[in-house]
């Protein structure tokens, strides 16, 4: 508190004790005379969200979180920081969150849920490592949201998505990601010496860092190969970038090739990598694989989660139960 100040503190107690309160509030006004008062605007100080933003990622990174998880995070409270250039995460209140969320208007409550869960886990973090001593995240509520099947594609589908291929590499990668069930940023990693011709396996790194084993088809294996004919680079990642330097593509990169895929389809729903992991779980689901080998093939720890993703029709329910009650 500086001198001016302390002395109107210093003259308003001396009032507030000689008056009662009608009394009191006409002398304050007489006070405000005497000093000059304004209010303090911190736009001259300099956000501090991001500095904080790195030291999370560093970490969320060194507990195991996966790079494409991680980006999410990134790109989701950079984006918040943004709207706030000027405010220090112990400035941050409940009423920022609520705001920021509610000019969300053109983005539905799944993506506004995705974003919600993003930041409570970055303010969560920010409180249980000292850097602020409240979490204004805390009573941040997530949007209802109707739950529904994750849908995967259908057989006729994946012909669709096949027949839209027109290069070599979008047919490799078409036909990797759905006979692995792999999620997209394991196969951004694969080099080429990853797949093993001989028994049709790959050996990739799942979240947190974990090893697990996947197969791939002889369909698979046949565009892969066809693909790794055409490239004339020594880059020994899988896939690669057809302009030179022939970069690794990364995540992204190979979604954006999905997408290509599939404005040349007629689907009706979006196509996205991570559908050919649900079109993985259900046809095998629905071939008679067991569960328990579906869960080891995708990496999950527990077959709830499996099930989130293997979508029973009732047409396969209606087989299954004839097939076991027929007396």
């Amino acid at each position: 508190m500086n001198h001016e100040n302390r002395r109107l503190f210093e003259e308003i107690l001396k009032a507030k004790s000689k008056y009662g309160d009608e009394e009191f509030a006409v002398e304050l006004s007489k006070l405000m005379y005497n000093f000059e008062i304004k209010e303090i605007v911190r736009e001259d100080c300099d956000s501090d969200i991001l500095q904080h933003l790195e030291w999370y990622l560093e970490g969320k990174r060194f507990d195991g979180i996966s790079d494409g998880t991680l980006e999410n995070y990134e790109r989701a409270v950079t984006k918040f920081a943004t709207a706030y250039p000027h405010r220090r995460v112990s400035d941050i209140t409940i009423a920022d969150l609520r705001s920021y969320i509610a000019n969300m208007t053109d983005k539905k409550n799944t993506t506004k849920n995705t974003i919600i869960s993003q930041l409570k886990s970055f303010f969560a973090w920010l409180k249980h490592e000292g850097y602020i001593s409240r979490d204004p995240s805390e009573r941040l509520k997530l949007f209802p949201v109707p739950k529904r099947l994750r849908k995967g594609l259908t057989i006729v589908e994946l012909e669709k998505v096949r027949i839209a291929c027109v290069t070599p590499r979008e047919r490799a990668l078409v036909e990797l990601l759905f006979a692995t069930g792999c999620r997209i940023s394991e196969l951004a990693a694969l080099n080429q010496d990853d797949l093993n011709y001989s028994d049709f396996t790959i050996d990739v790194i799942g979240k947190g860092d974990k090893q697990r084993t996947v197969c791939f088809t002889e369909k698979a294996a046949l565009y892969l190969e066809y693909y790794l004919m055409t490239r004339t680079d020594d880059n020994p990642a899988l896939f690669v970038s057809e302009r030179k330097p022939h970069q690794r593509l990364k995540r992204r990169a190979l979604g954006l090739i999905i997408t290509k895929i599939y404005e040349r389809t007629d689907l009706d729903e979006g196509l996205y990598p991570h559908k050919f992991r649900h079109s993985f779980a259900t046809l095998s689901l629905q071939s008679g694989m067991d569960l328990t080998t579906i869960q080891t093939l995708l990496g999950h720890s527990s077959p709830d989660m499996t099930l989130r993703y293997a979508e029973q029709s009732m047409e396969n329910i209606k087989h299954s139960y004839r097939q076991r009650l027929t007396h």
